[in-house]
């Protein structure tokens, strides 16, 4: 944590604990969303208050943009057995904002322990401790970090607790037919409704503004084809060194619908940036490639739409949203090749993380599930899988004849670190001492006091 920002924290966690102590999962439901408009950005905060239905999880999601918000309902359409869906994966991904989750303390991370710490405030309870992440289309949800991101939960938790407060006794009424939205006037904030109808009517297209490519498209010749447009996340995110995050790179295609021929197939991320080059993509594409128009464009959903539908309009190209099964058939193929690839030596270790997991879970089963955190544990769940998949690639080597020679060139590669996820890493030599241990009680490990001394010599 940075220090400067210790305060603004401090704040934000007691926002958290007065918003807990309230517990509007009593009385506010889930489909009353509360908009709320912050003073400074006028950024519009679209809060859900929520309980898992599964296993009781308190939660809060605060939206920010109408395309977040329309994931969000999206996201609604799935059950739990569609949870591997392209559709539910576009949906989830396509949220930003942030989200609060109230769990009990062997549920944090390390880095959550520490900022709770740091500001010196107390949770008791199993579902009081907050897990407070920053939504980023195209990424998982990520630690909050920045200075503006923390005051402005603030402001709209803050907020959000007053008009709780206000519902809660009768001050406010939620009429049925609209939504509740906040926002700051004449120095006071005041409240007005909007019809749910009309949620979702704010005009959220990309306006082209290149003219002179507009024009030199518009003069090429109009062809009888029609070309489809279709995003998907493709799920094997990449580390980014400027956002310093996990991202999924976003694949956009642009297919004719007739033949199936793929004109366009790239991967970029879904940044505001990224996004508004598509019209220009696909400019480029059809005085390039085509050197035509198709006379019509269908796109999948509602985003490819908003991107493209003002360059479609300039250069007379009808677009709208329908079926894009050309372009969904390559979505598939491309998975599929994807997962095609899994043969060999790749389907073997498929079947050897499957024999890790079972063994994480016989593992769980002894003295040593007694003593470990839930976070202890998930670290020892990746850091061995990690192991046994190195021993075996690298050395082709199975637990229970791990060379010491191999041993040693797991505990020097860097790429244990690496692969290791960050809150997991401060466990890293627990967990590897852990299994050791444990493997050898078990009579798995034949040579693991040995591995226990090679341990030792590299970390104590």
């Amino acid at each position: 944590m940075i220090p400067n920002h210790l305060e603004l924290w401090k704040e934000l966690y007691e926002a958290c604990k007065d918003l807990r102590k309230l517990n509007p999962w009593e009385f506010h439901r889930c489909e009353e969303i509360i908009i709320i408009k912050d003073p400074l950005t006028k950024e519009l905060g679209y809060c859900i208050i929520e309980e898992d239905q599964l296993d009781g999880t308190l939660s809060l999601s605060i939206l920010t943009g109408q395309q977040a918000l329309v994931a969000y309902f999206q996201s609604l359409n799935f059950d739990i057995e569609d949870l591997e869906d392209m559709d539910f994966t576009k949906s989830i991904l396509n949220q930003e904002g942030f989200k609060i989750v109230y769990g009990s303390k062997d549920e944090l991370f390390i880095e959550d322990y520490e900022h709770i710490q740091s500001v010196g405030i107390s949770f008791k309870g199993k579902s009081h401790w907050p897990v407070i992440r920053r939504l980023f289309s195209g990424s998982r949800p990520w630690l909050l970090e920045s200075k503006s991101d923390i005051m402005l939960l603030t402001t709209y938790l803050r907020r959000l607790q007053q008009i709780l407060i206000e519902i809660d006794s009768g001050t406010i009424e939620c009429p049925a037919t609209c939504y509740l939205m906040s926002s700051y006037r004449d120095g006071i904030w005041q409240i007005e409704y909007v019809d749910k109808d009309d949620l979702l009517i704010e005009e959220n297209r990309f306006i082209y503004s290149n003219e002179l490519k507009a024009h030199r498209v518009k003069k090429l010749p109009k062809q009888m084809m029609i070309l489809e447009g279709h995003q998907f996340y493709v799920n094997k995110p990449f580390w980014d060194e400027i956002t310093q995050r996990e991202v999924f790179p976003l694949m956009t295609t642009f297919v004719d619908q007739q033949t199936g021929e793929v004109y366009l197939a790239e991967l970029s991320q879904s940044t505001k940036g990224e996004l508004e080059q598509t019209s220009d993509r696909l400019a480029q594409l059809l005085i390039d490639q085509l050197k035509a128009r198709p006379c019509e464009m269908i796109v999948s959903d509602e985003r490819i739409f908003d991107l493209i539908s003002d360059f479609c309009e300039r250069v007379d190209i009808d677009c709208h949203i329908g079926p894009t099964r050309a372009s969904e058939k390559f979505m598939f193929s491309f998975i599929g090749n994807q997962i095609g690839q899994l043969e060999g030596e790749e389907q073997v270790l498929l079947q050897l993380i499957e024999a890790a997991e079972q063994a994480y879970q016989v593992m769980l089963e002894t003295e040593l599930g007694d003593t470990l955190s839930t976070i202890e544990k998930a670290a020892l769940k990746d850091i061995w899988i990690y192991s046994v998949l190195f021993m075996y690639k690298e050395f082709n080597e199975l637990p229970g004849s791990w060379s010491k020679d191999g041993f040693e060139s797991l505990l020097q590669s860097k790429l244990l670190e690496d692969s290791v996820k960050k809150e997991y890493q401060p466990y890293l030599v627990s967990s590897i001492k852990s299994y050791l241990k444990c493997q050898q009680e078990l009579g798995l490990f034949k040579n693991a006091f040995v591995l226990t001394h090679v341990l030792a010599k590299y970390y104590y």
